[in-house]
């Protein structure tokens, strides 16, 4: 383990689970100060080790600054790297569009935009799974708690125990050895401060923590991801009663577990506090506050799903990775001399054999500093999408594209624009042309139409996209156009990407 060598097994182990800050949920910077201060005011624990687990940081600055606050203060820690390689190929939840019947049309117009909001949540699932890793960094905790103590408490990241509730708690539970789950209440705390008060004490209800037995036979199911319940299934397949028993289940979500054979074998245990998360009106006992958390939870999911995807784009772009070569070294497209390039058998192969023409030529010229490449580059997407006898129409092909395909295509029009193959007339000349041919007119306007995503007028339509926003470096329309893309292949072929086969 990371951070310290594990010789002596405890009577109970504490390990907490640190994960990414999720504005506007969490305040930016939440999870540093509140590790700090644990580390700086937190008590010795009678009887009982502490651990952390760094939960795939996506930030490797603050990863860096985590770790840095854990070995200055001699503290065991454990990490779930975040692979950058592996969340690329993580895709889109589609299933549940089909299910609802929304996306389009009437029945998503009449909805709520938090309902929307909500129903939109579901499509980031299996990104949601892998890198917020909510219940697979707890059974991450709970495996590695096991070998080290007969008590495991594999918590959220911001947890306190000030000494009289760690005291109840270990009473509690070493009075009653024979069960082998003990629910622990938490109170949210706007001020950190206060747990430092001698007998410091407020009432404990909010969704509770659970501490496990080592030898317990239950464990997180990882198929819930962050914001949809994955504790509370916990909670709900042992019997304990809460507020949980009458929240609404989406039709698109997992629904109730059966009971497990364990349920009723628990028992309360003292209390933990949970620090201070930025934003005070979060925090209160209301219905409000909990409809305010679930909001800014789904917002903070979103968006930094969305933020992490156009950071990992565009430093693909600004390493110049090359795309992967088509078989048959210059590609698919490879042409006899004389003929055009969009003189081909049938539309999906003309498409695809454009696109692949482009990509093999641009990756000649980026692996070669072949200047031939590059021009040869150049003229096919010129031929293939300016040249008045380009078949452009959306009549051109109405078969879904391999969406990796269009992402070769992507990186290599990018690759072109940053290589400055065009002179500056051309690239004037070609950017005034994209603009008239998507009916963007300036620069400022890339947002995603809303019925893109809906849109099947073809795989024409979207390479008209793709290629002014690949072109002018608009990573977050690259990254829509390829969603967009990858549910028209759902919609084709009934089957989306599927969870994260690395999840854990």
């Amino acid at each position: 383990m990371e951070g310290y060598d594990v010789t002596v097994q405890s009577d109970f182990v504490l390990l907490r689970i640190l994960g990414n800050d999720l504005p506007p949920r969490h305040e930016s910077g939440q999870t540093v100060r509140n590790l700090r201060f644990i580390l700086e005011h937190e008590p010795q624990l009678t009887g009982c080790s502490k651990v952390w687990i760094l939960n795939r940081i996506v930030c490797p600055r603050v990863e860096a600054e985590l770790i840095g606050l854990l070995e200055r203060h001699g503290r065991r820690y454990n990490r779930i790297p975040f692979d950058a390689d592996a969340y690329r190929r993580v895709g889109w939840s589609f299933e549940h569009m089909s299910k609802t019947g929304y996306l389009e049309g009437p029945a998503w117009d009449a909805l709520s935009e938090l309902e929307k909001q909500r129903i939109n949540e579901k499509t980031y699932e299996f990104k949601n799974l892998y890198v917020m890793n909510n219940n697979g960094a707890r059974n991450h905790a709970l495996n590695l708690g096991r070998s080290l103590a007969r008590w495991v408490l594999p918590f959220d990241g911001n947890c306190f125990f000030t000494a009289s509730a760690w005291d109840q708690l270990r009473e509690h539970v070493l009075a009653q050895p024979d069960l082998p789950y003990f629910i622990v209440p938490m109170a949210r705390i706007i001020d950190n401060a206060a747990l430092l008060e001698p007998d410091f004490v407020v009432p404990a209800t909010h969704e509770p923590q659970v501490l496990f037995r080592s030898d317990a036979r239950e464990t997180f199911d990882e198929r819930f991801r962050y914001g949809t319940r994955p504790k509370v299934e916990l909670l709900m397949r042992l019997g304990v009663p809460g507020v949980w028993d009458y929240w609404k289940i989406d039709s698109w979500e997992l629904k109730q577990p059966d009971p497990s054979l364990d349920a009723g074998r628990f028992a309360q245990a003292g209390w933990v506090a949970r620090l201070f998360s930025g934003h005070p009106e979060q925090e209160r006992v209301t219905a409000e506050a909990m409809l305010l958390r679930g909001r800014a939870r789904r917002s903070g999911i979103l968006s930094m799903i969305d933020s992490l995807d156009e950071r990992l784009l565009r430093e693909d772009w600004e390493a110049g990775l090359q795309p992967s070569t088509p078989e048959g070294g210059e590609g698919s497209g490879r042409r006899e001399e004389g003929s055009e390039p969009w003189e081909h058998r049938d539309d999906q192969t003309r498409a695809q054999k454009a696109i692949d023409d482009i990509d093999s030529s641009t990756l000649a010229s980026t692996l070669m500093g072949a200047v031939r490449g590059a021009e040869r580059a150049v003229t096919l997407l010129q031929t293939r999408f300016v040249d008045a006898r380009a078949p452009t129409g959306p009549r051109w092909d109405t078969a879904p594209a391999d969406t990796e395909r269009l992402q070769r295509f992507a990186l290599a029009v990018h690759t072109l624009r940053r290589a400055r193959t065009l002179s500056e007339r051309d690239e004037a000349t070609f950017r005034e042309w994209l603009h008239h041919r998507t009916a963007w007119p300036t620069e400022g306007n890339l947002a995603q139409p809303a019925q893109t995503v809906t849109c099947d007028s073809g795989m024409a339509l979207d390479l008209w996209h793709l290629t002014v926003a690949a072109y002018l470096g608009d990573a977050r329309c690259v990254i829509n156009l390829l969603k967009a893309n990858d549910f028209r292949l759902y919609r084709s072929t009934g089957r989306d990407s599927g969870p994260p086969a690395n999840a854990r």
